[in-house]
């Protein structure tokens, strides 16, 4: 991955540390606490007489100076510069922008609403996201490496559909041989179904017979397997 150009507008913060209340952040003004972990958030009031949730990190550092109205313009220059507006590529710049700037995207709340930003410099040019990330790979996805972290050069990466949704938050992941892996990633290692070992663990097997019970044959009480007959 190219090295981040991003850059960001050190804003120094007065007084109490941790206060942000009726500060002004280019068109945004700070209004109360949203939430503390798993990092600070605030409530902000625009410009433009929206709200949005907005961490702390990114209104001091610059990042995010409006819930998004601003960018209407710059997209439009943006698309007359570089010819790519229907590619892939740009569709999912696009969409990671939607998913963090607008409150009506149906994958806000897991965004935006969190808190998670698109860098400014990503945010303003398409051109500045080609750059850094350079072209898509067919097949792969843009995914970031801490989940709880923003769009920025240094914390995104194309992977396969099949990492991303093994990355998910909210997988369950089980001790496998020293690691902790999603019932798919074991189930790919050692060869076995993966929907197989996914309902026998919904019946509550144990891992460990989920996986290697003999198909056909019918789980006696204390995990003997038996002919069906």
């Amino acid at each position: 991955m190219a090295e981040s150009h991003c850059t960001t507008l050190s804003i120094a913060i007065p007084g109490r540390a941790n206060d942000l209340t009726d500060m002004v952040f280019g068109g945004l003004t700070a209004i109360e606490v949203a939430s503390t972990k798993p990092r600070m958030l605030w409530v902000c009031l625009c410009e433009c007489g929206r709200r949005s949730v907005v961490s702390a990190g990114n209104l001091a550092s610059g990042h995010s100076t409006s819930c998004g109205c601003r960018r209407p313009a710059l997209v439009s220059r943006s698309r007359r510069r570089h010819g790519l507006t229907h590619t892939s590529i740009y569709t999912k710049w696009v969409n990671m922008r939607n998913r963090c700037d607008n409150p009506g995207n149906d994958s806000y709340a897991l965004y935006g609403g969190r808190g998670i930003c698109v860098c400014d410099e990503w945010d303003r040019s398409f051109e500045a996201f080609l750059r850094d990330m350079g072209k898509c790979p067919e097949g792969m996805t843009l995914e970031r490496i801490d989940s709880n972290g923003d769009y920025t050069p240094i914390n995104c990466t194309w992977v396969s559909p099949q990492d991303q949704a093994n990355n998910r938050r909210n997988n369950r992941r089980f001790e496998w041989r020293g690691r902790r892996l999603t019932l798919r990633q074991i189930c790919t290692e050692v060869s076995v179904n993966y929907e197989l070992a996914r309902r026998r663990l919904k019946r509550r097997w144990p891992l460990s017979e989920a996986l290697f019970h003999p198909k056909g044959k019918r789980r006696c009480a204390d995990g003997r397997a038996t002919s069906i007959t």
